[in-house]
C-alpha cells in the first residue's frame, strides 16, 4: 500500500503501482472499499468496491462501507442529497462479494 497525503493506493511485489492513490481500505475477500469524500470529510462519502486490478467489482455505490468479513460487508445504502441524520439514519444492509443485498434494515433514530 502506498500513501499520498490522505489518498491510498497499491503496489505489487516488484514496486509497480497497480492501483493509483485514492482512499481505500485493505483488501479482504479479494475486494477493497474505496471512497470519494466531500471536501469537509465530515459529510457522507461515496463508497464502492474494487477488485485487485483496481476495477469496480460490481455496480452499486454506498454512503458507508466496511471491509468484507466471511463473505459479507456492512453498508449504508445511498440516499440522494441527504447526509447522515440521527433522526433518520437511513437504511443499512449486508452485501455479499457480488454486491447482492443479503439482509437490510433501518435502525430508527440514534436517540
Amino acid at each position: 500500500m502506498i500513501q499520498n497525503g490522505k489518498l491510498f493506493g497499491y503496489i505489487n511485489k516488484t514496486g509497480n503501482v497497480i492501483i493509483p492513490p485514492r482512499f481505500a481500505e485493505d483488501f479482504s475477500d479479494g475486494l477493497a472499499a474505496v471512497a470519494q469524500y466531500k471536501e469537509d470529510l465530515l459529510s457522507d462519502g461515496e463508497f464502492w468496491y474494487i477488485n485487485r486490478l483496481g476495477e469496480q467489482a460490481f455496480q452499486g455505490r454506498f454512503s458507508l462501507a466496511s471491509r468484507f468479513f466471511k463473505g459479507l460487508a456492512h453498508v449504508r445504502l445511498q440516499r440522494k442529497g441527504k447526509d447522515f441524520d440521527c433522526e433518520d439514519p437511513g437504511t443499512f444492509a449486508y452485501i455479499n462479494a457480488r454486491g447482492k443485498i443479503v439482509f437490510k434494515y433501518s435502525p430508527g433514530s440514534c436517540q
